[in-house]
């Protein structure tokens, strides 16, 4: 691991030149968060762009609109050759490949015959589906349905996602069609907006030289780009960059496919995952939830996801634990699923904001939490038709995914996890070294517990706290649709339209703020809030919420939940509160006794919100400065703005930009949680 970082970290040094930010080494996943002062508080958003910087940073965006998005993307080599290894990809004979571009649909297909020698793995994004044969991809084992579309999201920052064939009936090989996603080029009319991610490395540095380059991308004259592409080893690559594969050894497929089959004879099928390095948790997880789902009879396929890491999290934003109902296959990394529910079919039933590094510095609050979601299984597990409806699935199995730091000073919280899901049908046992159980397994009595250990490569390129920033992003750029894809944009948050929410008056829009920590200024707490996270929480009951303890700053007059006898905030009980989501508090407006955030959550579920009941969580995670630098990032990447005319605009033209939804016919300033909005007609 040691060895890897100072890897990662020499190749680092070597960016600077090519990229606007440096980044440091991270060699202690659970390292402090740089972004707190030294009385440890939150860094306030004190460094604000001039107004015509942000004017002028609105132009560039309103000129993108008649941009080629395609052609903005600048690519750089990583640096010289990074030292090691040339390791094997692909395998794959040209001969059984067949490419076809069909410019009528915007759609490149390659039709590939796989056979027992072949090992097929692509760069970048690419939708498939299995027109003969079967094919084992990511854990899952698909077979043929030339219905299905499945999309691959296979970025050079995590080991690509290698298919193989498992059987191949009387042909003796599997077809599969590959196809570059039609909405993955750029639109005409919303062309901020696309689903290969690829845009967000317009507004920061960490999304850079994921893709494939240009030189793979490129087919011919008047020809759409392709958005993947073959690499037969990691030297190949033109940028540099040694990509990994993501190649599922005999021993890992072994054992996740005896879990799936053993999960059908418990009353609570329960496989829970801990003790693996930085990504390896999340590789297991993924194995074992594509494999379950592409083996269940039920046409109704489903499997219940426990993601108790509020660092990386699997399905949803760093900064919260959550039980989601996993439908779709897991085919990218973890950051392509920080909102689920939007773009595809899995749905989050219940989740719990808690600090960024609670496993380490308060494991009971993480272990409440866990029960809770825990109970919650329970419930739908044992719901009858009237929960579910004649939809209801045979089996119900439930993958509980525990933080990485568990493996160093988990020992307890893993004791009384274990005591809690009893009965576990099966516990995973990933590389130790784990000296300390042997101690307590006898005192578990729980049979059912098996212990399997196993090592792999971490295909990580990327740094912890790297990966954190980006989970993040992709979280606050998620694109609301009623697509069956994901979708991104690039508008950077200083700049998005806000929810303007008072705090004061006879209808405020939330109850209080809840501060975590031993904070003890109230009086900058319009400081703190201001350019912070804040979870967005729902008190269920508040007859068992302390509104006695609801204290008014001075002199903002900013409603907070004043700390306790012995001094400090004790976090919010799970079983009477909730979170929907996190938001961006893009400024602190003392006139108008309001804040100003942004935030992803769908506009007709933040118009249903209980304003009354509503807590604003703040100090779970860092402050964010990337989001301070977004809107200069994309200054300096976009074009001189035009405006519909093709005329310059005049910077003492444009729209206050912070305060409304950019549009054509307009500008619409949210004025409350409620969703109202009034139409103002654009700045003469």
């Amino acid at each position: 691991m040691t060895q890897q970082l100072s890897a990662v970290a020499a190749a680092k040094a070597r960016q600077a030149q090519y990229r606007e930010q440096t980044y440091e080494s991270d060699s202690n996943d659970e390292a402090l968060p740089e972004s707190e002062n030294e009385d440890g508080q939150f860094i306030p958003k004190d460094r604000r762009l001039s107004q015509s910087d942000l004017n002028q940073t609105m132009a560039d965006i309103t000129a993108m609109e008649e941009s080629d998005e395609e052609g903005a993307d600048a690519e750089v080599p990583i640096g010289p050759r990074l030292a090691g290894p040339d390791l094997e990809l692909s395998i794959l004979d040209p001969a059984h490949a067949t490419f076809q571009s069909k410019v009528t649909t915007n759609l490149a297909r390659k039709e590939v015959h796989v056979y027992p020698s072949d090992r097929i793995a692509y760069l970048g994004v690419y939708d498939f589906r299995v027109m003969a044969g079967v094919v084992a991809i990511c854990g899952a084992a698909l077979a043929s349905n030339p219905t299905r579309w499945f999309r691959v999201h296979a970025f050079a920052s995590h080991s690509l996602p290698v298919m193989s064939l498992m059987a191949g009936g009387s042909r003796g090989y599997a077809i599969v069609e590959f196809a570059c996603p039609i909405d993955a080029f750029p639109d005409d009319a919303c062309p901020r907006k696309q689903v290969t991610m690829r845009i967000l490395q317009k507004v920061s540095s960490n999304f850079v030289n994921l893709w494939i380059p240009s030189s793979m991308a490129k087919v011919g004259k008047n020809q759409p780009p392709i958005t993947f592409g073959y690499l037969h080893k990691s030297i190949d690559d033109p940028l540099n960059r040694r990509p990994t594969a993501f190649d599922i050894s005999k021993p890992w497929a072994t054992i996740a496919e005896n879990l799936t089959r053993s999960l059908g004879n418990a009353r609570y099928p329960v496989v829970l995952i801990c003790g693996g390095q930085l990504g390896q948790n999340s590789l297991f997880a993924q194995i074992l939830t594509n494999n379950i789902l592409s083996r269940q009879e039920d046409e109704d396929r489903v499997v219940m996801f426990l993601d108790l890491d509020p660092i990386h999290p699997d399905y949803g934003p760093p900064g919260q634990v959550s039980l989601v109902m996993v439908r779709s296959m897991n085919f990218g990394p973890p950051f392509i699923h920080a909102h689920p529910g939007v773009g595809d079919q899995n749905t989050v039933i219940y989740s719990h904001a808690i600090p960024k590094y609670a496993a380490r510095d308060d494991p009971d609050q993480l272990l409440s939490c866990a029960k809770h979601l825990y109970k919650m299984y329970v419930a739908l597990k044992d719901g009858s038709e009237s929960t579910w409806g004649p939809s209801k699935p045979s089996i119900l199995p439930l993958v509980i995914k525990t933080p990485t730091c568990f493996r160093a000073y988990g020992e307890q919280a893993l004791t009384s996890l274990l005591l809690h899901f009893s009965p576990v049908l099966t516990h995973w046992y990933s590389v130790g070294p784990f000296p300390y159980f042997d101690d307590y397994k006898p005192a578990l009595k729980i049979p059912e517990v098996k212990l399997d250990g196993l090592t792999f490569a971490n295909g990580l390129l990327l740094t912890s706290e790297t990966l954190f920033e980006m989970q993040q992003q992709a979280y606050f750029h998620a694109e609301q649709t009623l697509s069956a894809h994901k979708k991104w944009n690039c508008e950077p948050l200083s700049l998005a339209a806000p929810y303007t929410v008072p705090y004061t008056g006879n209808q405020p829009g939330f109850l209080a703020i809840h501060l975590s920590g031993d904070f003890r200024w109230p009086h900058r707490l319009h400081d703190i809030l201001n350019g912070a996270i804040v979870a967005i929480t729902i008190i269920q009951d508040l007859e068992k919420f302390p509104t006695a303890r609801i204290k008014s700053s001075e002199p903002s007059g900013i409603p907070y939940l004043a700390p306790d006898s012995l001094g400090i905030h004790p976090p919010l009980d799970p079983h009477n509160s909730s979170t929907i989501g996190f938001g961006y508090v893009q400024s602190v407006r003392h006139a108008e006794c309001a804040l100003d955030i942004v935030t992803p959550i769908a506009r007709d579920i933040m118009e249903k919100l209980p304003h009354d009941r509503i807590v604003l969580q703040v100090g779970l995670v860092p402050a964010p400065g990337w989001a301070y630098l977004e809107a200069a990032t994309l200054a300096g990447t976009v074009s001189v703005p035009e405006d519909e005319e093709g005329e310059i605009m005049e910077t003492d033209k444009m729209p206050q930009a912070w305060v409304r939804e950019r549009g054509r016919g307009g500008t619409t300033v949210l004025n409350s949680w409620l969703g109202q909005s009034a139409k103002k007609a654009r700045a003469p």
